[in-house]
């Protein structure tokens, strides 16, 4: 680890030396790394062996793959603020779908 990438990722020398030193690395600490880096933080908390968080917990599809219609439907459902009314409508959804595919 390059000394001055932990520094700009918002550590200071103290939490540097532990991380370098093996000690068992802090919550925070993962997920300032995990950030800096661009890595889900549930890989640096199970490394440290902390409990995974399901806050993090982020499925990516490639959009390249997927029809226009889905990146469509996706976008327009991200737009929804309420995550409720989200939920409701991706469940409405999904569900219409598979009565769809049952024919």
């Amino acid at each position: 680890m390059a000394a001055g990438r932990p520094l700009r990722a918002g550590l200071d020398h103290q939490g540097v030396r532990r991380v370098l030193k093996g000690q068992r690395s802090s919550i925070h600490i993962c997920i300032l790394l995990a950030d800096h880096y661009g890595i889900n933080p549930n890989e640096f908390l199970q490394l440290a062996g902390w409990p995974t968080s399901k806050i993090f917990a982020v499925r990516s599809v490639d959009t390249e793959n997927l029809p226009l219609e889905a990146v469509d439907i996706a976008l327009a459902v991200a737009k929804i603020p309420n995550p409720g009314t989200r939920k409701a409508v991706v469940e409405a959804m999904l569900f219409l779908t598979k009565k769809y595919l049952e024919e």
